[in-house]
């Protein structure tokens, strides 16, 4: 409990994680039956592509990769401004809840007998998560470094900081890329194996 009293950005992203996930899921219960519809037939397709192995692919690594790697450049380059703090805050949490969408949904299709499955699936997406928490608690602590630092405190070393801030990134992208070698070459391989 100490660590959330001296880190007030972690408490709350971690609450904010939780309520937002939360969210995500109930958001499935009130969508309209066409909504489901078009839902169900992605996740049919989907399937179908993994069972075809149409998924494992260079060409699909490479596009996953880059969108995951974009919206990590996001979050990080918006964090070196003050006023990119909000939208770091809400890309992060948009993004939790696609995630809880995702996972609802596919529960909702494949239902509770096939938890194993969508749970393997859904490993790399719970890879992202702490990724994307990783990168905007960072993100926000550097914003309100460099807002001390000009409104408040002039002896933090702001340069100091942003070397530590740039090696977040690298971290960061490398993370992603692991998560996307993963998703792509390494999650459809196991589900035909075992399924």
């Amino acid at each position: 409990m100490r660590l959330f009293k001296k880190n007030r950005i972690l408490f709350i992203l971690i609450v904010s994680t939780i309520i937002c996930f939360i969210l995500g899921i109930l958001f499935h219960s009130v969508i309209d039956l066409e909504s489901k519809s078009i839902v169900n037939n992605n996740i049919l397709n989907l399937m179908e592509n993994l069972n075809k192995d149409d998924v494992s692919s260079f060409s699909n690594f490479g596009s996953l990769f880059f969108s995951s790697s974009l919206i990590i450049f996001i979050i990080w380059i918006f964090g070196i401004s003050i006023i990119g703090i909000l939208l770091v805050y809400v890309l992060y949490l948009f993004k939790v809840f696609i995630y809880a969408f995702e996972f609802v949904s596919l529960l909702s299709y494949l239902k509770l007998n096939n938890i194993l499955y969508i749970l393997i699936y859904f490993i790399p997406n719970i890879i992202n998560i702490f990724i994307l928490l990783f990168i905007t608690y960072y993100s926000l602590s550097f914003s309100f470094r460099v807002f001390r630092h000009l409104f408040v405190d002039k002896s933090i070393n702001i340069k100091k900081i942003f070397i530590g801030y740039l090696k977040v990134f690298f971290i960061s992208i490398f993370l992603s890329f692991i998560s996307s070698i993963i998703e792509i070459l390494i999650i459809p391989k196991v589900l035909l194996f075992l399924f």
